[in-house]
This record gives structure tokens, sequence and C-alpha cells, in this order.
């Protein structure tokens, strides 16, 4: 078993003096080798030591150990991590047992290293001078790559394989057997059953026959109702048209008398015996009433129990906080009162207000209800409705807004 030596930091070979024609040179190194014959198992194993700088053993605790090396004409490689041994790992001490393939090719490996790992992290690598004798005798071993990772998956294919080559045999013998026993069963039961088969098959032919022939007759029956049904309908459709041309005239009659009706309404209205729909329209919009703002709550302690909370409106322009557009003048200049009819929920304690909106709009043409802000004034008695320049102020005399 060869011997090698290393003492890291110290150990070294001479650098390569052509790169594009890679060719190591020892001869200036550490005089570590290993020479051996093609196909031999014998020298398979190689011892290494592994040395600090200062000669003490290198601990390799927790290490791995990789052979990796490019064969004689640099075609092919070996990258084994599979067969590193720990001889005494404190002490720096391991073997490797060197795969066949490495010795499938005689002459001087292009380069040959044991990388040490520690933790997925190279820690050192320790080359080594590699040349494999010529065997003439014996020959056989095809050279190839051989990476250990890549040869562990391989071996699990083949495994997994030939496992599922024994099993898909042994199903293959249980369902051809399987197979054999309901064939055989068939046959008997096709002998068996052949006659009845015929006889139930004309049976059901019969069978078919007659069920055909009595689709058909109803078929034939049904598209002479349809053609009767649609010939009454056609019938039914042109007695309606005579009958309306023949109602013609008397529906224009109708139509002129109507008319002549209408113009008698008219001439009363002209002559004010009537209320025009016109008038009703404006006597409606005079009269109806729609709520202004929203609900608010009121505080009734100023309310007996034998009254009701009472309410005055007024509708004004430029209130407290919007300046008149004359210079020099500050204030309302005209107030006019309008009737509000207030409605009250939760027991008086909440009020909503109806008013004319027609009514408001003469007074304050740019008033719009649906964009008013609401505030109170500091003694609750009034409620101010704000919508540009217009207020709408209400005002409780004998109750208070919350």
């Amino acid at each position: 078993m060869p011997v090698l030596t290393y003492r890291i930091g110290t150990d070294k070979r001479a650098l390569v003096d052509d790169v594009q024609n890679f060719k190591l040179n020892f001869s200036n190194s550490n005089n570590n080798w290993v020479q051996a014959r093609q196909y031999e198992n014998g020298m398979r194993q190689v011892f290494v030591n592994v040395k600090n700088e200062d000669g003490s053993p290198y601990d390799l605790t927790g290490c791995n150990y990789w052979f990796m090396g490019q064969l004689p004409g640099g075609r092919y490689r070996i990258i084994d991590a599979k067969h590193g041994v720990p001889i005494d790992p404190a002490n720096g001490q391991f073997r490797f047992d060197m795969p066949k393939e490495a010795f499938a090719l005689a002459g001087s490996y292009v380069q040959a290293f044991f990388k040490i790992v520690r933790n997925g992290d190279n820690v050192t690598t320790l080359e080594f001078d590699l040349e494999v004798l010529a065997d003439k005798v014996i020959t056989g071993l095809i050279p190839r790559d051989y990476v250990t990772p890549f040869e562990d998956i391989l071996d699990q294919i083949e495994a997994k394989q030939a496992q599922a080559d024994s099993k898909t045999q042994a199903w293959l013998k249980q369902y051809q057997a399987r197979f054999d026993d309901l064939y055989q069963q068939f046959t008997t039961l096709l002998d068996d059953t052949g006659g009845k088969a015929d006889e139930a098959l004309a049976d059901w032919q019969d069978k078919f026959d007659a069920a055909y022939q009595k689709l058909e007759q109803r078929y034939n029956d049904a598209d002479s109702n349809i053609q009767k049904q649609m010939t009454k309908w056609q019938q039914q459709v042109t007695s309606l048209i005579t009958s309306l041309n023949a109602d013609y005239a008397s529906i224009q009659a109708s139509v002129n008398g109507l008319n002549e009706k209408l113009d008698t309404i008219d001439q009363k209205a002209d002559q004010k015996d009537l209320v025009t729909q016109a008038q009703l329209k404006e006597l409606i919009e005079t009269n109806a009433r729609t709520q202004l703002g929203g609900k608010y709550g009121l505080n009734l302690s100023g309310v007996s129990s034998s009254d009701f909370p009472r309410f005055k409106l007024y509708v004004y322009q430029y209130g407290a906080g919007i300046p008149q557009p004359d210079p020099g003048f500050f204030g309302v200049k005209t107030t006019h009162e309008l009737p509000v009819q207030p409605e009250f929920t939760d027991g008086n304690a909440s009020v909503t207000f109806l008013v004319n909106l027609a009514q408001v709009k003469k007074y304050l043409d740019d008033f719009n209800p649906d964009q008013i802000i609401t505030t109170y004034s500091s003694d609750k008695h009034w409620l101010y409705l704000t919508s540009g320049v217009s207020t709408v102020g209400i005002q409780t005399t004998n109750a208070k807004f919350k």
C-alpha cells in the first residue's frame, strides 16, 4: 500500500510551464507519487498522512476525502467522493480505496489530487504524481468518466429497475392465470347459453319492430292533428281581421265624438267655467310640502305635558357670517315668514319639517335643499339651514334644539 505524506503550507510543486498543454512537473516538489499496473487491485489502496507546517498532525475530524483526477490523454475524469476511509482523523490519517476505473488507461495522469472538504468547504488539496503502467497481457476495462454521485444514482436506478422487473413478471403471471380462468368460464357460459341468446335476440327484434310501428303511427297522427290545428288558427285570424275592418268605421265615429267633447271642454275653460290641467298643477305645487333638512332632536324640558313644541320659519339672505354684496352694509335686509309643518317622532323628542319649496324658491332663488349646512344658535332656540347666501331659519318658541 503506497503511503503519501503531506505538510500543509510547506509542500508544493512547480508551476505549469505551458498552460495550454497542461503538464505537471514534480522534479522540484515533494516526491509524493503512486505507480500501479493497469487492472491491478492490490495497488488500489493509498495511505495518506496530513501534517501541519510544523510537522504536527493535521486534525481531519469532520472531513470528507475526494479523489479527483484526469486520466492519461485528458479525455476522461475521475471524481470519487465515496471511497475515502478515515483511519485516525485526529492524527491526520486516512485511506483511499481507488476505484478500478482509475487504472483503465496506461500513462501518467494529467493531474491527480485528494481534496479535503469540511462542512462543504474546501480545506486543502493534496496533489501527487499518479502513473499507470501498461498491461499488454490482460485487457478489457473500457475507460470512461467516473463520478461517484452519478454512479450512486445509476446504481439506485438499476436496483429499482431489477426490483420492478421482478414485480412486473410476478404480476404478469398472476393476471395471466386470472385471465385464463375467466376466459374458460366465459367460454363455458357461451356454450350453455348460446341457444337461449339466439331466442332472446329474436324476441327483442320482434318487440323493437312493434314499438317502431307504434311510434311511426303516433307521428303520423300527430302530424295530422297539427295540420288541423293550423287550419283552425288561420280561420280564426281571418275572422278577426274581417271583424276589425268592419268595426273601423264605428271606432272612427267614436274618436270624432271624443274630439268634439274635448273642443267643448276647451271652450268652457276659455270662459273660466272649468279648472284647466295647468291651473290644477299650479294649485298642487302651491300647496305641496316637502321635507327640508333631516331629523332633529328636541330638548322638551321647557314644554308642559299639555303642550307641543311650537315653531316659526323665516327665509332671508346674507345672514350671520355671510357678507353683503353692498359695501358698508351688514346683516339681513329683508325677512319673510313662511308656514312650516312639524312632524314629531320618538314621543315628540324628534322633529322633521315640511315646507313648500316653491314658496321658499320665490324668495331664495339660489336655495338648494340637497346642499345645505346645518348650524344652531348659542341658546339652541334657532336652527339655521344655509345654502349659498340663503338661509332658512326655524325658531322654536317653547323648546330647544339638541
